[in-house]
């Protein structure tokens, strides 16, 4: 059998062939919306001049001083750049002069994107004619006030001196918030790294464990940091908010645009269809790829290890990212003797006998988010995988393929 895998997301995207055995039987779990096809220009213009929720952004426009339009960074495959001429467009019908409109990435506790990243995300056309900034979570923050859970939120300055604020980003599932976009543009995306700190310190201890590729859809009630997302947003005034969902290609298939609160809610009933995948269990081999968030390759472990037998088996990793692992200043490494505040340490389940990392990008420090380095091994080919695999897995095993495994969910 034969499975074609995307890789490179920011790069020459290409894919890449993978030929299994005839003799094992593999099953591939695919998100419903991955071969979904990409948003046309009368789509974007409709849904930004027929919001949900929400005037117009033109009306929303008039008569504002500063706009600022927020973006998520490298580590999320969102494409602003097929977004962003409608929005200009928008503000030049409003009257807003192209002097008052920057741009910031919303970073949270990430590393700082450079001109290149921008033009990846933004277009070359507006990194160009408009200035664009990356959020500093150590620099002049903004108190807004307190959530209703008490978390103290500070927020950048630059983004609170503006009278207009715009948002642009993708809906995904994710293991702490159930699905991410919406107001986490905002927190942790713009705020400081103390309340992003103490806003992730409070999710972990509330949630107690739950999260993962099942219960996702848990995620979404009850949730703490949802409330407080929800609360930082309207102490911020984010006017409004694009939110788009992703093929498998990292294509924008749909758009949600409009009040914060109602486009959100609108993006997540499509986003519960669209992310599925169908679970393949008791596999003896199981392959994750990851594209859309390939800079965080750990949740394609995450997201894919239930499919392991009990009996155990292998996962291999693919993970092209020539830019390497995205920073992270509150949850990454730095070295075996700096650590960070929540430093990320997942723990590899007994069954797992080796993970396989598939990659022309070796990074050994990415071995620091796991609790078991030794059963890691990084392999640049196809062939070599399954040198290591065929002698363990005799004819009839069962391999589970996950093409989409950064993005998809179970349930």
């Amino acid at each position: 059998m034969r499975v074609l895998l995307p890789q490179h997301p920011w790069g020459s995207r290409r894919e890449l062939l993978l030929e299994f055995p005839d003799h094992w039987v593999v099953e591939v779990g695919e998100i419903a919306g991955a071969g979904q096809s990409p948003l046309g220009d009368r789509d974007i213009e409709k849904a930004l001049r027929e919001p949900i929720g929400s005037p117009p952004l033109k009306e929303l426009a008039r008569g504002r001083r500063e706009v600022v339009i927020l973006f998520d960074d490298m580590s999320r495959i969102t494409p602003a750049r097929v977004v962003i001429p409608w929005i200009l467009q928008e503000l030049e019908v409003a009257g807003v002069a192209e002097d008052r409109v920057r741009f910031i990435a919303a970073l949270g506790c990430h590393g700082a994107m450079t001109r290149s990243d921008f033009v990846k995300k933004l277009g070359e056309e507006v990194v160009s004619r408009f200035p664009v900034y990356n959020h500093n979570p150590f620099g002049e923050s903004v108190f807004v006030g307190e959530t209703k859970s008490g978390t103290r939120v500070f927020v950048n300055a630059e983004v609170m001196g503006c009278d207009l604020k715009i948002a642009i980003g993708s809906v995904a599932p994710h293991t702490m918030t159930g699905f991410g976009g919406g107001g986490k543009i905002v927190l942790p995306g713009v705020a400081s790294f103390e309340t992003i700190e103490e806003f992730h310190k409070k999710g972990k201890e509330a949630l107690g464990g739950r999260g993962g590729p099942f219960s996702v859809l848990e995620l979404l009630r009850g949730n703490p940091l949802r409330e407080d997302i929800r609360d930082a947003v309207q102490m911020v005034g984010l006017d409004f908010k694009v939110e788009l969902l992703v093929n498998g290609r990292g294509e924008a298939v749909a758009i949600f645009a409009g009040s914060p609160d109602l486009a959100h809610k609108a993006a997540l009933r499509e986003a519960i269809r669209h992310y599925r995948a169908p679970f393949i269990g008791d596999a003896s081999i199981v392959v994750a790829n990851v594209f859309s968030k390939a800079s965080e390759g750990e949740i394609g472990v995450v997201s894919s290890l239930p499919s392991l037998t009990p009996r155990g088996g292998d996962m291999v990793l693919v993970c092209q990212v020539p830019e390497g692992h995205v920073t992270h200043y509150l949850m990454g490494t730095f070295g075996r003797l700096s650590k960070t505040p929540l430093a990320l340490k997942i723990p590899l389940p007994k069954r797992l006998r080796q993970l396989i990392i598939l990659t022309q990008y070796p990074e050994p420090a990415f071995c620091d988010y796991f609790d078991d380095p030794e059963r890691i091994v990084f392999v640049k080919g196809w062939q070599e995988v399954l040198s290591l695999l065929k002698d363990r897995h005799p004819p009839g095993s069962k391999v589970a393929v996950y093409p989409s495994a950064d993005l998809h969910f179970f349930g």
